[in-house]
């Protein structure tokens, strides 16, 4: 059985030294051609626009692993070797079966959720459907789509944050079944990593349009994360994959490149500080489509009964009740005179015009005011 402390050796020189890519169910093989065109199409994960446009950008001397794959791929004896469809690993060998996440933390008998202060190197980091490998001196190993989107070295939260490391809190810790533990791991250094960056960045692109309507804030909500590019179109460069989740704003900014409107967007991802950015906008019939979000609509303010609406409810209604008790009385046998009824109905009129502030004018007047 491989010793934690080569584990950790390989799994900490492929952090540093291979370019790789998150890529679901892969474990480490090049991004050739042909390898793309299959990892694409192997889970709906990869087959997501986002994600798909991302493996066939990279380049044959990237290496495509996953959180899981990438533990079990250096395990199946994997060399780094481009020569090689899974660039040296043979599948299922050593001992090693083929299973996931969530199965490799319950093959560690002693799991548990506390014991922060003693984690061996070598031994396996775990939450829900992740996994990485514990290095020393508070860092662990995982491939992520989050953050680098990739093979990266980040701190173990439960044991605290370190400067320079983005840094994720863990649930369970255990020793795998298949290592032997040599306690004789040289802890991996935190100024052996690159800082994250912290500069400014902002897109080149200058918007073209504004549209009060469009303005709101939008959250992300396509499991493939969105790309946001230094100008509006597919052909600009993107700057960054902002994950479900996030959550930017628009002031009512966007260009519109063939047919298809681009928001202006501000947000902030990966402690870079990003302004003004472009983002594929939201039709008008939904907004939210191709962006993978949705919009925080205004609520919208109830509308008011026009004074001249109710004037005119009320004489119908009062007609309709005067013309009723008239048809009675007639029933009755007795007459009302029609210029009682003509002069009432005129006051009753008259006094609800008064009564709304609304001028009644004459016939005369308003054919004047027509002419004029």
């Amino acid at each position: 059985m491989m010793k934690s402390s080569e584990l950790v050796a390989k799994v900490v020189d492929i952090a540093k030294h291979y370019k790789t890519l998150y890529v679901m169910g892969c474990f480490g093989a090049p991004l050739t051609d042909t390898n793309k065109s299959r990892y694409i199409k192997n889970h709906p994960y990869n087959m997501a626009a986002a994600r798909t446009s991302m493996i066939m950008a990279a380049t044959p001397d990237t290496f495509g692993f996953d959180c899981v794959n990438l533990i079990k791929a250096v395990l199946w004896g994997w060399t780094g070797d481009k020569t090689k469809s899974y660039g040296g690993a043979k599948y299922a060998t050593n001992g090693v079966p083929d299973e996931g996440a969530d199965t490799m933390i319950k093959r560690c008998k002693d799991a548990t959720a506390s014991g922060w202060d003693k984690v061996d190197p070598g031994e396996v980091v775990w939450t829900t459907g992740h996994i990485g490998v514990y290095i020393g001196n508070g860092l662990a190993v995982e491939c992520s789509p989050r953050w680098a989107n990739n093979v990266q070295i980040t701190a173990v939260g439960n044991i605290g944050k370190k400067n320079g490391y983005n840094t994720r809190m863990w649930k369970k810790h255990g020793h795998l079944p298949y290592v032997v533990y040599d306690k004789t791991v040289t802890p991996a250094q935190p100024e052996t990593v690159k800082p994250v960056p912290t500069t400014e960045v902002k897109a080149k692109g200058v918007a073209r349009s504004f549209n009060k309507a469009v303005a709101g804030t939008y959250t992300v909500t396509a499991g493939a994360g969105l790309n946001v590019r230094d100008a509006a179109g597919t052909d600009s460069r993107v700057l960054v994959t902002i994950p479900k989740g996030t959550t930017v704003k628009n002031y009512g900014y966007y260009t519109v490149v063939n047919g298809v409107k681009w928001l202006y967007v501000a947000f902030s991802h990966k402690r870079v500080k990003l302004y003004w950015l472009r983002a594929r906008t939201l039709p008008e019939s939904l907004r939210g489509l191709p962006m993978g979000g949705k919009r925080v609509q205004p609520k919208q303010k109830k509308k008011r009964m026009k004074k001249r609406t109710k004037f005119t409810i009320l004489s119908i209604f009062n007609l309709t009740w005067y013309a009723v008790v008239v048809l009675i009385l007639n029933a009755c046998g007795h007459t009302v005179d029609t210029e009682l009824t003509v002069g009432w109905f005129a006051a009753w009129t008259a006094e609800l015009a008064i009564l709304y502030g609304i001028k009644v004018k004459s016939k005369e007047t308003s054919d004047e005011d027509a002419q004029g």
